[in-house]
């Protein structure tokens, strides 16, 4: 898989099992430290929790057009 621009030189993108499941397992293992580390350093930045497809659909059906 070529490189992705936003990579580090030298840290080819791959899909594995192992980044399957880090990504299976990331808002268990991470998410209470991602939202500490929020509400410590940016506590004026709003945090849209999405939990279902339906609420995603309604969350962009209410962004202001581009």
């Amino acid at each position: 898989m070529p490189r992705s621009p936003n990579s580090p030189p030298g840290c080819p993108e791959k899909i594995d099992a192992e980044f399957l499941r880090y990504v299976w397992r990331y808002p268990r293992r991470s998410r209470p430290r991602l939202l500490a580390a929020v509400a410590t350093h940016a506590p004026g930045l709003p945090v849209v929790r999405l939990r279902s497809r339906a609420e995603v659909r309604r969350w962009l059906a209410e962004l202001p057009p581009a």
